[in-house]
């Protein structure tokens, strides 16, 4: 099949740098969004378990696993959350 090229908008302009920033801020957001995942699965399983020594296991994973996620990726996910709640 042959298209008219002309017909056919170009891509809009996106600045590599742009796009790199913007791809960083979702893979953070991705994988911070693991961790708090995770962090809930373990947290229910306490719930559900109190004396469930793996799964505070897995709390305390998670939670130094998201604290280590924002530090690293601070500067692509800006300082939307504010400095008492980074903390």
């Amino acid at each position: 099949m042959v298209t008219d090229s002309s017909t056919t908008a170009p891509p809009p302009a996106v600045s590599p740098t742009s796009r790199l920033s913007h791809d960083a801020r979702d893979a953070a957001r991705a994988l911070a969004l693991d961790w708090i995942d995770a962090l809930a699965a373990a947290n229910n399983r306490l719930h559900e378990q109190p004396d469930d020594v793996e799964a505070v296991h897995q709390a305390r994973v998670a939670i130094t696993r998201l604290r280590a996620t924002l530090r690293m990726f601070r500067e692509p996910l800006g300082r939307g959350l504010g400095k008492s709640a980074e903390r």
